[in-house]
């Protein structure tokens, strides 16, 4: 008898909130490494490994991971804690170490600095902690470490770790409502994404998604279009039912395009011996975050499209490699540390269109 609505609502309650934490892993683990003999030796308990409280965070940060500096005439600006190097924990928590079934250990800061798919690996034989991690990882969450911050993560991300927890709490007659949970994702992400759904209504829940990608859409047991346009021509329920009176049903717009029947104009594309007539970008790039050493070209004067599944390393090869290096030749400025090299003659301007919000002031 609950509706819970699944959104982009930063989510956390304060700022030693991690990935670990909210996924319910980090208790789970306080409690495993407070019974391995060096935990033991010590005296330490559960609570001396908590990021709030316990006697093993970082005095310097006091468990944040993070030190804010006071710069004049600017805002503060908050850098990775110099003395846990933003692990949270202080030097001693790495002297408690857990071994599991293969023979390998690690401490507990070590552990929060693997990724998902990594901590399953290790803590394969511990079942309540990789049951936790292994809904992360079927909703392509792998590629994130345990101790992310929670206040970091993007939209979708966020509304997956919410997934996450409506599955690992086994609810049951509960309306769950989803705002365009397909956002961002690569159809092999869009898998695990309706695989929760499924799960969700077999444990005798209700799921309402307003979405459009027709992946999910085929997943539906039902179907509510809304139409015919938008704006004051739309507001009404144009076409309701299975997938089958959907696809038949002929006020339905979204109809031919899940049957396949659809007429789509492709625009005739350059010729494979024609790609590079008019230039090329190049970029060279040490390894940043996750993403290894890369040689890029890219054709100028045409429509280039980054993809890969979630976390492969889209966003930061072009964020935070691509257009800031692009930037740096442009003005004349120094390329960033990890660019080795950016060729791109003939481009002026660079212009990054993104969630940014627009308007400079209230009556924008």
């Amino acid at each position: 008898a609950h509706v819970k609505l699944i959104d982009a609502t930063p989510i956390g309650i304060n700022v030693r909130s991690t990935v670990a934490t909210y996924a319910g892993v980090h208790d789970e683990l306080r409690k495993l490494y407070a019974k391995s003999p060096d935990a033991k030796e010590h005296g330490y308990k559960a609570n001396d490994f908590s990021y709030n409280t316990g006697s093993l965070r970082c005095p310097g940060c006091d468990g944040t991971g993070v030190v804010s500096l006071d710069v004049q005439f600017l805002p503060d600006v908050n850098i990775p804690c110099p003395d846990c190097r933003g692990s949270r924990y202080a030097r001693a928590a790495y002297g408690v170490k857990l071994m599991n079934k293969a023979g390998e250990n690690a401490s507990l800061p070590e552990l929060m600095d693997m990724d998902v798919n990594s901590a399953i690996e290790f803590c394969a034989d511990r079942k309540t902690v990789s049951q936790k991690l292994g809904i992360l990882k079927q909703l392509g969450l792998g590629y994130l470490t345990l101790d992310r911050s929670a206040s970091t993560l993007s939209t979708g991300e966020r509304q997956r770790m919410q997934l996450a927890r409506a599955v690992r709490n086994r609810t049951t007659g509960v309306l769950y409502v989803l705002d365009e949970p397909s956002i961002g994702l690569h159809p092999s992400n869009i898998v695990g994404l309706t695989g929760v759904m499924h799960d969700l209504v077999a444990d005798g829940n209700s799921v309402i998604l307003v979405d459009h990608d027709t992946q999910i859409l085929k997943e539906a047991d039902w179907i509510v279009e809304m139409g015919p346009e938008a704006g004051a021509k739309g507001g009404h329920v144009i076409a309701e039912g299975n997938i089958p009176m959907i696809e038949e049903n002929s006020n339905s717009q979204i109809g031919p395009f899940l049957s396949g029947k659809a007429e789509t104009k492709l625009r005739e594309r350059a010729k494979k011996d024609e790609l590079f007539a008019n230039g090329t970008l190049h970029l060279s790039t040490s390894q940043i975050h996750t993403v290894k050493p890369l040689e890029v070209d890219i054709p100028k004067g045409r429509f280039t499209v980054v993809t890969g599944v979630s976390g492969s390393g889209k966003t930061t090869m072009v964020l935070e490699s691509l257009v800031p290096a692009l930037e740096a030749k442009i003005n004349g400025n120094p390329l960033p540390a990890h660019i080795r090299s950016v060729e791109a003659d003939g481009i002026a301007h660079v212009k990054l269109i993104d969630a940014t919000p627009i308007g400079i002031n209230v009556r924008s």
